[in-house]
């Protein structure tokens, strides 16, 4: 994962992500990221449905609903709204929330950072991923 310009870090860490529509509620109530994995239509039911799950999720730290073909929404406990857009294919949509994940635990920057996402062992498989506060100016929740 690279984080800055020059800043690389290779972290492999562990978590359970579940879909919001996971029939067993113990798994759904124990996973760190709980994901929406199909398009919401605009950035207010986006947010809406963040609150809503961080709400019934007490234990997850981050919800996180794919809002256009290569952006999503992440919301964290704290209130943060980080928006996600990816620069390449990519072929699940739960990879940007586990970026977000990734860098939360390991203290990095949710602001303006630019994450190199490995998905397989080549280059040729990597993809850009633009992590920035939405809205720039606030927090949301």
């Amino acid at each position: 994962m690279n984080s800055a310009p020059g800043k690389y870090v290779n972290v492999h860490i562990r978590h359970l992500a579940c879909d919001e529509e996971e029939r067993d509620r113990q798994l759904a109530e124990s996973a760190s990221v709980v994901m929406r994995r199909h398009h919401t239509p605009n950035a207010v039911s986006a947010l809406s449905w963040i609150r809503d799950t961080l709400s019934r999720f007490p234990g997850c730290r981050l919800a996180a609903t794919v809002t256009g073909r290569n952006s999503s929404l992440v919301g964290l406990r704290d209130g943060r709204i980080v928006e996600t857009t990816v620069t390449g294919p990519i072929v699940d949509p739960g990879l940007p929330a586990a970026a977000v994940y990734t860098c939360l635990r390991e203290g990095l920057p949710l602001d303006d950072a630019l994450v190199t996402l490995r998905v397989g062992d080549a280059r040729t498989d990597d993809v850009g991923l633009w992590l920035r506060r939405f809205p720039p100016t606030a927090s949301v929740l």
